[in-house]
């Protein structure tokens, strides 16, 4: 019917979604950057602006919910955005985070997309190294 594909050309695009996470992080609205992330993950595949955009991000709780999203969602993850997830993780010692996101990687729910820059062994590396300093660190704060 006319009604539906006038709903149908309304309804947002990887564009419009792109856009509004970029100005969402912009403005520190982490909350409905995840909400558009979340939606833009049910309908398409991220493209290099979501993925830019996530290069921003340097709030570890942020990060986990957007690679959780994208597990949950079976897509898989720029190696770039995973390398900057260790590193944000890793500077605020966001042990159980790292444990839960390392865990799903290798359970096959979070993939990452092939790069030749960027080796997935080298990752896993990266991964293995963040998570053992991780857990030190854990070990020598006081309770």
């Amino acid at each position: 019917s006319m009604q539906n594909e006038r709903k149908r050309r309304m309804r947002p695009n990887l564009v419009t979604y792109n856009a509004a996470i970029e100005g969402f992080l912009a403005h520190d609205d982490h909350a409905s950057a995840l909400g558009a992330l979340t939606n833009l993950s049910r309908w398409f595949t991220p493209n290099k602006f979501t993925w830019t955009a996530l290069l921003q991000v340097e709030d570890p709780a942020f990060l986990y919910t957007a690679l959780s999203t994208f597990a949950d969602s079976r897509l898989a993850v720029n190696p770039h955005v995973y390398s900057k997830w260790l590193g944000v993780a890793a500077a605020h010692n966001e042990v159980d985070y790292l444990e839960d996101i390392a865990q799903r990687r290798r359970a096959g729910d979070l993939k990452l997309l092939p790069n030749r820059f960027l080796l997935t062994s080298d990752l896993i590396a990266k991964e293995q190294g963040v998570l053992s300093m991780a857990a030190l660190r854990a070990k020598q704060q006081p309770l």
